[in-house]
């Protein structure tokens, strides 16, 4: 039995997107766990669920709540370009969806979530996850498909590419099919 390393076979474009662009860290971020008692939001969500009739979970919960700490903190919600800081002008979250069978990603963003309620942040993520997992063409989706089709050598420096000409320059690739500030 060989020991060698074998290349992966049939990954699905998030893996190999990931693969592609991934790279060891080089910037000060700390990764961590934290274990967070939520017995009192997880009944704040049932009755909400209940009051309502939407489906409001955790996750949405846990969105607002990252959306609220990023408009109180304008500088976290940047990104870095030419030695600049450059701010986003509204405070977006990106939710990961998981399709098909679970073993591929896709996302939905759900824009200004610091001004939205809990159940706008539920309803809005709910249509784009049908629209997703119903393979509607959403602008991620488009783009993907595009990417299936590169070979892996080339996704990592188009990727790369893409980031520079949308984020450092300013431009919208929308025409091209590839989303504006994706995440």
């Amino acid at each position: 039995m060989s020991k060698a390393f074998q290349s992966a076979r049939g990954l699905p474009t998030w893996r190999k997107v990931a693969a592609s662009t991934w790279r060891a860290s080089d910037d000060p971020s700390i990764y961590g766990w934290i274990d967070v008692d939520v017995s009192a939001l997880t009944a704040y969500l049932a009755r909400l669920r209940e009051s309502t009739g939407v489906r409001v979970t955790v996750t949405h919960a846990v969105g607002k709540a990252v959306a609220c700490a990023f408009a109180e903190h304008p500088e976290c919600n940047a990104l870095v370009s030419f030695g600049r800081l450059l701010t986003r002008p509204t405070v977006d979250v990106f939710f990961s969806v998981a399709v098909g069978d679970g073993k591929n990603l896709a996302g939905a963003k759900v824009s200004a979530a610091d001004g939205r309620s809990l159940i706008d942040i539920a309803r809005t993520l709910t249509g784009d996850v049908e629209r997703i997992r119903g393979h509607k063409d959403t602008p991620l989706q488009q783009s993907q498909q595009l990417l299936r089709r590169l070979p892996a050598p080339l996704l990592g420096p188009l990727m790369r590419a893409v980031a520079a000409i949308s984020y450092d320059l300013g431009v919208d690739l929308s025409f091209a099919g590839v989303p504006f500030d994706t995440f």
